[in-house]
């Protein structure tokens, strides 16, 4: 890149910036990030915990949920790679013999970078779609094989059943729009 005559160079960034771009570079595996939310929820796990947690969290089911091979692939990339990256710029305190893992002192300040967590949130919206859908077409279905009152006396109380679930997804919507919008705010400063 050629220069002008009378242009100056321009500086280079300050360590606020370059601090910033290792903040995102360490940042920009999904792992490191679960640990970090994690560890700041908990301040301290057994790596083996940590593994089962991100592994639920990687294929959407409950912590008793997970497979030996899931936690395991889990737990091997934190081992190997993850944890000791993470403890190279003093976010975490690793000890790879007793399998233990806490948040360091500079772990805390890089909450800020995180932004909230999302993981859980659209799968709970759509189990509630699905159970408002599934009651809205079942339950009709079922009073054509039900003996007692007819279709046209069921049909509403069914009705009311599936837009009672429909509700429900929409106010917790609008809850999580209004906390990610609280985060975001919070964020900004």
């Amino acid at each position: 890149m050629s220069r002008s005559h009378g242009q100056s160079r321009e500086e280079p960034p300050d360590s606020e910036g370059q601090e910033a771009d290792d903040v995102y570079r360490i940042l920009s595996n999904r792992r490191r990030r679960y640990t970090l939310r994690y560890l700041l929820a908990h301040g301290t796990a057994e790596v083996r915990t940590l593994a089962e947690q991100i592994a639920a969290w990687e294929h959407d089911v409950d912590p008793n949920e997970v497979s030996y091979d899931q936690r395991r692939s889990v737990y091997n990339s934190l081992q190997q790679s993850h944890l000791p990256k993470l403890q190279a710029v003093n976010l975490v305190a690793f000890d790879k013999r007793a399998g233990t893992v806490e948040l360091a002192e500079d772990g805390s300040e890089v909450q800020s970078y995180l932004g909230p967590l999302t993981h859980r949130q659209p799968s709970l919206q759509r189990r509630y779609l699905l159970v408002g859908g599934f009651w809205l077409v079942a339950l009709p279905a079922l009073s054509l094989f039900y003996p007692g009152p007819t279709v046209a006396e069921t049909v509403p109380l069914f009705g009311v059943v599936a837009l009672s679930v429909l509700w429900v997804t929409l106010v917790h919507r609008f809850e999580l729009d209004t906390v990610a919008g609280e985060n975001a705010t919070s964020n900004g400063d």
